[in-house]
């Protein structure tokens, strides 16, 4: 059975996805009142495998009508299923209103590059000591036609 799309992610769906090892301290640091505010900004999607367990975890944030930042938190589980995820992320992010769409990723993670190209996503910058380690991450754009 191919993997289920939930048209919103839910608190319990972030709170429960097995993070892939990159993303795990996040995952982690994720409390079910930062879950809720993350998913009340706006739109978001979850899939689950066959089996029930969250696959991806995705969304986005609203700035202005034509602006939007990206996040997406994967499974460690999700590799098997990267055909479907990205066809099904790709036309979420088609859905949306805005044109441009940006997203970060942390410096130094090349399944989190790979996978901002993969969904037309092109580099803008380096934005030094960025995330909450400090780290510096890349800025991502998607400019929608």
């Amino acid at each position: 059975m191919p993997p289920r799309i939930h048209n919103t992610a839910t608190v319990d769906d972030l709170l429960s996805i097995e993070a892939q090892p990159e993303q795990r301290a996040f995952a982690a640091a994720l409390t079910r009142d930062a879950a809720a505010a993350l998913l009340a900004a706006g739109p978001s999607r979850s899939i689950t495998d066959d089996a029930g367990r969250v696959l991806l975890c995705c969304g986005v944030i609203f700035f202005h009508p034509n602006r939007a930042h990206a996040w997406t938190l994967l499974s460690g589980r999700a590799s098997r299923h990267m055909p479907f995820l990205v066809k099904s992320v790709l036309k979420f992010l088609e859905s949306l209103p805005c044109r441009r769409v940006e997203m970060t990723i942390r410096q130094g993670f090349s399944a989190g590059v790979k996978w901002a190209r993969i969904l037309g996503f092109r580099p803008e910058g380096v934005m030094r000591a960025y995330d909450e380690n400090g780290d510096n991450c890349i800025l991502y754009a998607r400019i929608q036609q």
